[in-house]
């Protein structure tokens, strides 16, 4: 949330975390982050509004030398504890040379707009997992270290980390079409 709110704050936009509407977190049955990010919107949809639009959001890491891992089970890996969950990653990763690192970060984002119409901002960083954690930071951020950069995003500050990273790249894509089509909203009559 303070990432979204950090990127949105000069947006007409505001923003209602799940907990502000008692909305259970959405089982994520997708295998694709799309579906999850669709999931999630279509579970918000159901709890508020017709009038007010909804976003679903999801992102995780993927590691070359775990086959993609953990992918959409980003958040499932770290079973609350992203800390061990790094561990986890350095420890299977120990054996791996510099060049055979590779891995990249990806968000979707899948909004419902006050019309029902759908739209689909999309996002993938490629980089490298550091040989050690270095910052702070949500997530997996102390490991990932975008290409051409040196630091990890763990180690930028949130406005360096939002300019490159997957999810304020795709939040960019949106405030751009909100911009150009967003004050459609209010005109629009809702469908359905």
């Amino acid at each position: 949330m303070a990432e979204f709110e950090q990127m949105l704050r000069n947006c007409a936009v505001r923003i209602l975390p799940m907990g502000t509407i008692d909305m259970p977190d959405a089982e994520e049955t997708g295998k694709t982050f799309l579906e999850n990010a669709k999931i999630k919107a279509e579970a918000a949809r159901l709890l508020v509004p017709k009038k007010v639009a909804t976003m679903g959001d999801d992102s995780g890491l993927c590691i070359d030398a775990l086959s993609g891992g953990p992918g959409i089970y980003s958040s499932r890996y770290a079973e609350g504890d992203y800390s061990k969950a790094m561990d986890r990653i350095l420890a299977k990763l120990s054996w791996v040379g510099d060049g055979e690192r590779g891995a990249h970060f990806s968000c979707v984002l899948h909004v419902i707009a006050p019309d029902g119409s759908r739209h689909i901002f999309e996002e993938s960083v490629e980089g490298v997992i550091a040989s050690e954690r270095r910052g702070k930071g949500f997530g997996y951020s102390p490991i990932f270290i975008a290409n051409g950069h040196s630091k990890t995003f763990g180690e930028m500050s949130m406005e360096e980390k939002n300019k490159i990273s997957p999810r304020g790249l795709a939040v960019k894509k949106f405030i751009r079409w909100l911009e150009l089509f967003g004050a459609a909203w209010e005109s629009s009559p809702p469908r359905g």
